[in-house]
């Protein structure tokens, strides 16, 4: 299992300049709006009460929903990349919960985020090491299923973490809460993806 929620605060400032910005805080449906105006999320195989949660991160701005996922058949489907397609520098952040055993994927366990290559999930891939929480590590895949990074910190079992990963080719950096986890010198170029979706809880198609 695993929590997501989106760091909502200065809405109005954050807003500006991104491609994809979601906040999980309807509280019900399967819809995950973006509130940078662009695709949509759709949760897959879920449900619209019980996939919400009110357990979200201690943070001092609003922030009244989270998503939990139970298993890797569940997943919010992002299309048309969700503005990773082919990008080639940026920064993808998000608060994140793992709790329990995680399952494995083809990059590692308890993914939280994967960007479809051909017809698997090779790309922008963030996940753990391991499939314990308590003693794994965040790990970065952001061309292929080779791990560009793996951090130093284990996130712990039921433990609110703000992820972070800045990336551009040779310039890759990990962040946990805040504070710089790992880096990498890692080179090659963003391919652009296919259509079929494989990884939770995020597939961006």
């Amino acid at each position: 299992d695993m929590t997501d929620s989106a760091d909502t605060v200065g809405i109005n400032s954050l807003v500006n300049g991104l491609v994809g910005y979601w906040k999980f805080d309807e509280g019900s449906g399967l819809t995950a709006l973006n509130s940078s105006g662009n695709s949509t999320g759709t949760l897959t195989n879920m449900v619209a009460t019980t996939s919400w949660t009110t357990s979200t991160p201690s943070v001092s701005f609003s922030d009244p929903y989270a998503i939990k996922f139970g298993g890797p058949s569940q997943y919010v489907s992002i299309p048309g990349g969700g503005g990773l397609n082919a990008a080639s520098t940026g920064t993808i952040a998000m608060w994140v919960k793992w709790i329990g055993t995680q399952d494995a994927g083809n990059s590692g366990n308890g993914h939280i985020i994967g960007r479809q290559k051909d017809a698997t999930f090779s790309n922008d891939i963030i996940g753990l090491n391991g499939s314990n929480p308590a003693t794994a590590k965040v790990q970065w895949f952001p061309y292929s299923t080779a791990a560009a990074i793996t951090g130093l910190t284990s996130v712990g079992d039921g433990t609110w973490r703000h992820i972070a990963v800045t990336f551009a080719s040779g310039n890759h950096r990990l962040y946990v809460d805040g504070v710089q986890d790992g880096n990498s010198s890692t080179t090659a170029r963003t391919s652009i993806i296919r259509s079929i979706p494989s990884l939770p809880p995020f597939r961006f198609q």
